[in-house]
Protein backbone atom coordinates (compact mmCIF):
# COMPACT_ATOMS: atom_id res chain seq x y z
CA UNK A 1 0.00 0.00 0.00
CA UNK A 2 1.13 3.37 -0.88
CA UNK A 3 -0.43 6.37 0.32
CA UNK A 4 -0.63 8.83 -2.60
CA UNK A 5 1.75 11.88 -3.22
CA UNK A 6 2.11 14.17 -5.51
CA UNK A 7 5.75 14.42 -6.65
CA UNK A 8 5.40 17.55 -8.94
CA UNK A 9 4.81 19.14 -5.43
CA UNK A 10 8.07 17.48 -3.63
CA UNK A 11 9.81 20.75 -4.63
CA UNK A 12 7.24 22.92 -2.69
CA UNK A 13 7.43 20.75 0.40
CA UNK A 14 11.23 20.68 0.69
CA UNK A 15 11.43 24.16 0.32
CA UNK A 16 8.73 25.07 2.82
CA UNK A 17 10.54 22.38 5.65
CA UNK A 18 14.20 24.37 4.77
CA UNK A 19 12.08 27.43 5.69
CA UNK A 20 11.56 25.14 8.69
CA UNK A 21 15.30 25.49 9.71
CA UNK A 22 15.48 29.13 8.79
CA UNK A 23 17.57 28.99 5.51
CA UNK A 24 16.87 32.18 3.83
CA UNK A 25 14.87 32.28 0.46
CA UNK A 26 17.89 32.02 -2.09
CA UNK A 27 19.26 29.53 0.52
CA UNK A 28 16.89 27.08 0.12
CA UNK A 29 15.43 27.99 -3.73
CA UNK A 30 19.31 26.97 -4.21
CA UNK A 31 18.90 23.39 -2.26
CA UNK A 32 15.25 22.80 -4.08
CA UNK A 33 17.17 23.43 -7.38
CA UNK A 34 20.37 20.99 -6.77
CA UNK A 35 17.47 18.20 -6.54
CA UNK A 36 15.18 19.20 -8.72
CA UNK A 37 17.91 18.88 -11.78
CA UNK A 38 19.43 15.28 -10.95
CA UNK A 39 18.61 13.32 -14.15
CA UNK A 40 17.91 10.14 -11.32
CA UNK A 41 15.47 12.18 -9.67
CA UNK A 42 13.53 13.15 -12.63
CA UNK A 43 13.43 10.05 -13.93
CA UNK A 44 11.96 8.51 -11.19
CA UNK A 45 9.59 11.13 -10.65
CA UNK A 46 8.32 10.02 -13.60
CA UNK A 47 7.92 6.08 -13.52
CA UNK A 48 6.10 3.34 -11.47
CA UNK A 49 8.45 2.27 -9.36
CA UNK A 50 8.09 3.38 -5.54
CA UNK A 51 11.80 4.21 -4.69
CA UNK A 52 11.25 8.07 -4.61
CA UNK A 53 8.13 7.87 -2.83
CA UNK A 54 10.12 6.05 -0.38
CA UNK A 55 12.50 8.14 -0.23
CA UNK A 56 10.18 11.22 0.69
CA UNK A 57 8.65 9.15 3.38
CA UNK A 58 12.30 8.18 5.16
CA UNK A 59 13.12 11.80 4.85
CA UNK A 60 10.34 12.81 7.00
CA UNK A 61 10.70 10.53 9.50
CA UNK A 62 14.04 11.51 9.90
CA UNK A 63 13.91 15.11 9.71
CA UNK A 64 11.10 15.13 12.32
CA UNK A 65 12.96 12.80 14.65
CA UNK A 66 16.00 15.38 13.91
CA UNK A 67 13.34 18.34 14.97
CA UNK A 68 11.73 16.21 17.74
CA UNK A 69 15.45 15.62 19.24
CA UNK A 70 16.03 19.18 18.68
CA UNK A 71 13.22 20.43 20.17
CA UNK A 72 12.16 18.02 23.07
CA UNK A 73 8.91 19.22 24.10
CA UNK A 74 7.36 19.22 20.41
CA UNK A 75 5.78 15.90 20.26
CA UNK A 76 4.14 16.28 16.96
CA UNK A 77 7.47 16.03 15.27
CA UNK A 78 7.04 12.43 17.25
CA UNK A 79 4.12 12.27 15.53
CA UNK A 80 4.50 12.68 12.12
CA UNK A 81 7.88 10.73 12.30
CA UNK A 82 6.08 7.97 13.16
CA UNK A 83 3.28 8.19 10.43
CA UNK A 84 5.85 8.59 7.71
CA UNK A 85 7.68 5.93 9.62
CA UNK A 86 4.61 3.57 9.15
CA UNK A 87 4.40 4.44 5.38
CA UNK A 88 7.99 3.50 5.01
CA UNK A 89 7.27 -0.02 6.15
CA UNK A 90 4.19 -0.41 3.84
CA UNK A 91 5.56 1.08 0.55
CA UNK A 92 8.41 -1.45 -0.03
CA UNK A 93 10.02 -4.26 1.55
CA UNK A 94 13.45 -1.86 2.01
CA UNK A 95 11.08 0.15 4.20
CA UNK A 96 11.53 -1.90 6.92
CA UNK A 97 15.34 -1.59 6.97
CA UNK A 98 14.59 1.96 6.83
CA UNK A 99 12.09 2.27 9.33
CA UNK A 100 14.80 0.21 11.42
CA UNK A 101 17.00 2.86 10.64
CA UNK A 102 14.47 5.37 11.94
CA UNK A 103 14.49 3.72 15.63
CA UNK A 104 18.28 3.18 15.89
CA UNK A 105 18.84 7.21 14.70
CA UNK A 106 15.87 7.97 17.60
CA UNK A 107 17.32 5.73 20.05
CA UNK A 108 20.94 7.04 19.94
CA UNK A 109 20.03 10.59 19.96
CA UNK A 110 17.57 9.47 22.91
CA UNK A 111 20.85 7.67 24.60
CA UNK A 112 23.37 10.38 23.93
CA UNK A 113 21.63 13.47 22.85
CA UNK A 114 20.50 16.26 25.57
CA UNK A 115 17.26 13.98 26.11
CA UNK A 116 19.33 11.62 28.02
CA UNK A 117 17.83 13.16 30.93
CA UNK A 118 14.42 13.11 29.89
CA UNK A 119 11.70 11.18 31.16
CA UNK A 120 9.11 12.28 28.07
CA UNK A 121 12.04 11.39 25.52
CA UNK A 122 12.41 7.92 26.92
CA UNK A 123 8.83 7.23 26.92
CA UNK A 124 8.66 8.87 23.53
CA UNK A 125 11.15 6.49 22.38
CA UNK A 126 9.37 3.67 23.92
CA UNK A 127 5.96 4.38 22.41
CA UNK A 128 7.63 4.84 19.22
CA UNK A 129 9.66 1.35 19.55
CA UNK A 130 6.32 -0.57 20.84
CA UNK A 131 4.78 0.77 17.44
CA UNK A 132 7.07 0.08 15.30
CA UNK A 133 7.20 -3.48 16.57
CA UNK A 134 3.41 -4.23 16.06
CA UNK A 135 3.50 -2.70 12.62
CA UNK A 136 6.07 -4.85 11.37
CA UNK A 137 5.23 -8.05 13.35
CA UNK A 138 1.87 -7.25 11.28
CA UNK A 139 3.50 -6.94 7.44
CA UNK A 140 5.66 -10.01 8.31
CA UNK A 141 2.95 -12.19 9.03
CA UNK A 142 0.75 -10.61 6.36
CA UNK A 143 3.63 -11.50 4.01
CA UNK A 144 4.03 -14.87 5.84
CA UNK A 145 0.07 -16.05 5.63
CA UNK A 146 0.22 -14.75 1.47
CA UNK A 147 3.94 -16.77 1.12
CA UNK A 148 5.50 -13.74 -0.12
CA UNK A 149 9.18 -14.09 -0.17
CA UNK A 150 11.78 -11.47 -0.83
CA UNK A 151 14.40 -12.85 -3.25
CA UNK A 152 16.66 -10.96 -3.14
CA UNK A 153 17.75 -10.99 0.41
CA UNK A 154 15.90 -12.38 4.01
CA UNK A 155 16.57 -13.39 7.17
CA UNK A 156 17.80 -17.07 5.68
CA UNK A 157 20.44 -15.74 3.98
CA UNK A 158 22.03 -14.46 7.12
CA UNK A 159 24.64 -17.39 7.61
CA UNK A 160 28.19 -17.33 7.95
CA UNK A 161 28.99 -19.31 4.23
CA UNK A 162 27.44 -16.26 3.16
CA UNK A 163 29.18 -14.09 5.11
CA UNK A 164 32.60 -15.70 3.71
CA UNK A 165 31.45 -15.13 0.41
CA UNK A 166 30.52 -11.79 0.58
CA UNK A 167 33.73 -10.21 1.82
CA UNK A 168 35.23 -11.43 -1.98
CA UNK A 169 32.41 -9.25 -3.34
CA UNK A 170 33.95 -5.64 -1.28
CA UNK A 171 35.98 -4.91 -4.87
CA UNK A 172 32.87 -4.91 -6.81
CA UNK A 173 30.54 -3.13 -4.00
CA UNK A 174 33.49 -0.22 -3.86
CA UNK A 175 33.32 0.03 -7.68
CA UNK A 176 29.86 -0.14 -8.37
CA UNK A 177 29.60 2.72 -5.14
CA UNK A 178 32.48 5.20 -7.50
CA UNK A 179 30.51 4.44 -9.87
CA UNK A 180 27.28 6.65 -8.00
CA UNK A 181 29.47 8.99 -6.84
CA UNK A 182 30.97 10.12 -10.14
CA UNK A 183 28.20 9.08 -11.81
CA UNK A 184 27.61 12.53 -13.25
CA UNK A 185 25.06 11.67 -15.80
CA UNK A 186 22.61 10.34 -13.35
CA UNK A 187 23.75 12.38 -10.20
CA UNK A 188 25.39 15.65 -11.26
CA UNK A 189 28.07 16.52 -8.79
CA UNK A 190 25.28 15.77 -6.03
CA UNK A 191 27.49 12.87 -4.44
CA UNK A 192 30.69 14.76 -4.19
CA UNK A 193 29.18 17.28 -2.44
CA UNK A 194 28.68 16.00 0.95
CA UNK A 195 32.77 14.45 1.03
CA UNK A 196 33.63 19.21 0.08
CA UNK A 197 31.57 19.68 3.36
CA UNK A 198 33.10 17.23 5.36
CA UNK A 199 37.01 18.17 4.29
CA UNK A 200 35.98 21.83 4.32
CA UNK A 201 33.42 22.64 6.80
CA UNK A 202 34.30 19.70 9.32
CA UNK A 203 32.96 21.54 12.77
CA UNK A 204 29.24 22.08 10.82
CA UNK A 205 29.35 19.07 9.71
CA UNK A 206 28.77 17.20 12.87
CA UNK A 207 26.81 19.71 14.88
CA UNK A 208 24.25 19.08 17.20
CA UNK A 209 21.23 19.83 14.93
CA UNK A 210 22.10 17.81 12.21
CA UNK A 211 24.44 14.90 13.18
CA UNK A 212 21.59 12.68 13.22
CA UNK A 213 20.88 12.99 9.90
CA UNK A 214 24.83 11.76 9.17
CA UNK A 215 23.79 8.95 10.90
CA UNK A 216 20.70 8.04 9.24
CA UNK A 217 22.78 8.25 6.09
CA UNK A 218 25.76 6.25 7.55
CA UNK A 219 23.75 3.36 8.83
CA UNK A 220 21.88 3.46 5.37
CA UNK A 221 25.26 2.43 3.51
CA UNK A 222 26.13 -0.33 6.15
CA UNK A 223 22.62 -1.70 6.39
CA UNK A 224 22.73 -1.81 2.02
CA UNK A 225 26.51 -3.31 2.16
CA UNK A 226 25.16 -6.11 4.91
CA UNK A 227 21.99 -6.76 2.05
CA UNK A 228 24.81 -7.03 -0.59
CA UNK A 229 27.17 -9.56 1.45
CA UNK A 230 24.75 -11.94 2.50
CA UNK A 231 22.37 -11.67 -0.63
CA UNK A 232 22.79 -15.11 -2.59
CA UNK A 233 21.91 -13.27 -6.07
CA UNK A 234 24.34 -12.23 -8.25
CA UNK A 235 25.72 -9.48 -7.20
CA UNK A 236 27.09 -8.02 -10.41
CA UNK A 237 23.34 -7.60 -11.77
CA UNK A 238 21.78 -6.97 -8.15
CA UNK A 239 24.45 -4.34 -7.98
CA UNK A 240 23.82 -2.98 -11.58
CA UNK A 241 19.91 -2.88 -11.49
CA UNK A 242 19.00 -1.51 -7.71
CA UNK A 243 21.92 0.23 -5.91
CA UNK A 244 21.30 3.83 -7.93
CA UNK A 245 17.57 2.74 -7.31
CA UNK A 246 18.34 2.55 -2.99
CA UNK A 247 20.10 6.07 -3.42
CA UNK A 248 16.84 8.10 -3.72
CA UNK A 249 16.23 6.49 -0.56
CA UNK A 250 18.86 8.65 1.32
CA UNK A 251 18.70 11.35 -1.51
CA UNK A 252 16.12 14.01 0.47
CA UNK A 253 17.98 13.42 3.81
CA UNK A 254 21.45 14.30 2.51
CA UNK A 255 19.66 17.11 0.67
CA UNK A 256 18.46 18.32 4.27
CA UNK A 257 22.22 17.81 5.80
CA UNK A 258 23.67 19.61 3.34
CA UNK A 259 21.12 22.79 3.33
CA UNK A 260 22.17 22.93 7.19
CA UNK A 261 25.88 23.29 6.26
CA UNK A 262 25.10 25.44 3.52
CA UNK A 263 23.18 28.01 6.23
CA UNK A 264 26.34 28.02 7.93
CA UNK A 265 28.13 28.87 4.97
CA UNK A 266 25.71 31.76 4.61
CA UNK A 267 25.89 33.31 7.82
CA UNK A 268 30.15 32.73 8.50
CA UNK A 269 29.67 35.15 5.33
CA UNK A 270 27.72 37.61 7.13
CA UNK A 271 30.18 38.39 9.81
Amino acid sequence: MVIPVKLSELPVFVLLFLKRINLDITQSLLMVFVVATIPQFNNHATIGTADLILGLYFFICVAFINLWLAERKNTSCLIISFIAMISCIWTKNEGVALSLIAIMVLGIGVLTGSHKTSHTASWGFLFYLAGWMIVVALVFYIKTRLNLINENFNVGMLTVANAIKGIQRLPLMLYEFQKQIFGFKKWNIFWLLPFVFIIFSRRSCFKADRVYLLIAAALFISFYMIVYIFTVVDIDFLLRTTFSRFLLHILPVTALWMAYNIKDVGERRQR
